[in-house]
């Protein structure tokens, strides 16, 4: 596919600003080896990202009370003459001189922990000729989360993916995702120090914090992650519904499994877990009476949290019934 006139001049302009990735949704069309082929013939080589000059004050000031909020399209809108790719890179010249982006590490806060619980359950670590990303999806009706992790984190941006889907072979339907994507190897490097992997669905592993009150946090990124709610119906032989409220943790890596039905019988969260194995992914089942003081242990203070979940919980704390089996 040849190249245009405007697409070399993008091309020209960002790249070594911009990682391949973000480059190759600039282009479309192009693949990241046209992009690297392209970049060769002109002699293009990775630089520093630098400001673009005669940014005012103002204009920063906009940029930074919406990124990560607005779409760049959209921010450029309250910025006359500057187009979205001169948005994206101011953006990304701010992260640079406020957070380190290079070498960017967590704080080891509340966040950070919740953060980190997250991408364990539900995240993804990879390498490759497009640099160092992690990233956490979720469904884009429960966005708000990713958008909340971006601001306290204070780096990536948050994308949305809108694509026809097949699910176990069944008719094609449309998947409506967002995601939290970073790309830095500060964090990547941070992440693997912690105990996280690439490809980690087998291999991934109980952490070990210093600060013990991380693991409550942790703990609820683990299960808004890949943790389900759900009112269990059992009906009698009168066919009234004994049912009840249980709550699982799922996950392919049995020794992560164990260790955090442990940690959670150990400080007497729960009285006993049962951990089932499956052929695809296994599961931490937390019983009727366990998921009620499970449920008051990690919703009682007003720490980060997907209120989907929450208000599930809270359901289950209030005794109110389910109709049917609805899986959170």
């Amino acid at each position: 596919m040849r190249w245009t006139d405007s697409e070399v001049s993008i091309l020209t302009e960002n790249y070594g600003k911009l990682d391949i990735a973000e480059l190759s949704d600039l282009l479309a069309g192009k693949s990241k080896n046209a992009i690297f082929k392209m970049a060769g013939l002109r002699g293009l080589t990775s630089k520093r990202l630098v400001l673009p000059l005669k940014w005012t004050d103002s204009e920063l000031e906009i940029v930074k009370e919406h990124y990560g909020k607005l779409s760049y399209s959209k921010i450029a809108e309250f910025l006359p003459g500057r187009t979205p790719v001169a948005v994206h890179n101011a953006a990304q010249y701010l992260l640079a001189i406020t957070k380190k982006i290079i070498n960017y590490r967590l704080d080891m806060s509340n966040n950070a922990a919740y953060f980190i619980g997250w991408v364990a359950s539900d995240g993804n670590l990879w390498h490759g000729k497009t640099g160092y990303t992690v990233a956490v999806s979720i469904k884009t009706t429960d966005v708000a989360i990713l958008h909340e992790l971006q601001t306290a984190l204070g780096i990536g941006r948050v994308v949305r993916c809108v694509r026809m889907k097949s699910i176990r072979g069944g008719p094609p339907q449309v998947s409506d995702m967002s995601t939290l994507k970073i790309h830095n190897k500060g964090l990547f490097d941070h992440l693997k120090e912690i105990g996280l992997t690439e490809n980690k669905s087998k291999t991934l592993k109980f952490p070990c914090f210093e600060n013990k009150s991380l693991y409550k946090d942790f703990i609820r990124g683990v299960f808004d992650g890949d943790g389900t709610i759900y009112w269990k119906t059992c009906y009698n032989k009168h066919g009234k519904d004994n049912g009840f409220w249980q709550s699982e943790f799922v996950s392919a890596s049995l020794s992560f499994l164990n260790n955090l039905n442990n940690y959670l019988m150990s400080n007497n969260i729960i009285k006993i877990g049962r951990v089932k194995i499956k052929p695809t992914v296994n599961a931490l089942v937390i019983n009727r009476e366990d998921t009620v003081t499970f449920a008051k242990w990690l919703y009682d203070d007003d720490s980060m949290k997907l209120e989907r979940k929450y208000n599930k919980m809270q359901k289950a704390l209030n005794g109110i019934r389910e109709p049917k089996n609805v899986i959170e």
